[in-house]
């Protein structure tokens, strides 16, 4: 949930106030204990921006409304981050470049057969046809295995198309 926090301060010229949203992580959803320390965490605009920032630099599309959820997860989204940095860094070594290559989005997949089955899905869509989609995606898994949390390999799906 996010609710805006409007501290209100002195200055030479009088009381002034500013806006920051707050987001409040719900003492329901699991964290490690390195990842957070209060149940309330303050990010001013710019971090949103930055994190939109950096997002933007890692993948192709992404849906505003996923990024809002993440930011209740910040365990899985910082996770996110370390996976999607690595894959780059995998597909530079094998000589792909996204925008070139690949390109990633992150969307939501959701089952309808099966009532609030949904995960946060990382495609990446290759450009060209000489790559093996399914040693990539053996690859990708593997990565992911070793670098991700449970809780957030429990959250998401990788897809190679």
């Amino acid at each position: 949930m996010i609710n805006s926090y409007i501290p209100e301060y002195e200055t030479e010229t009088g009381k002034t106030s500013a806006r920051y949203p707050i987001i409040i992580i719900r003492e329901n959803i699991p964290t490690s204990s390195r990842s957070l320390s209060s149940l309330s965490l303050r990010i001013d605009i710019e971090a949103i921006s930055s994190i939109l920032s950096r997002l933007g630099s890692l993948v192709n599309e992404i849906d505003l409304e996923i990024v809002s959820g993440l930011l209740f997860q910040p365990t899985v989204l910082w996770d996110i981050f370390r996976f999607l940095e690595r894959t780059h860094e995998f597909m530079r070594m094998i000589g792909l470049r996204m925008n070139e290559h690949f390109l990633i989005e992150i969307s939501r997949w959701t089952d309808y057969e099966v009532e609030d089955w949904n995960y946060l899905q990382i495609k990446i869509k290759l450009l060209e046809r000489r790559i093996d989609k399914f040693v990539l995606l053996k690859n990708l898994i593997s990565m992911a295995t070793q670098i991700l949390q449970e809780q957030t390999r429990r959250e998401i799906v990788i897809l190679v198309e």
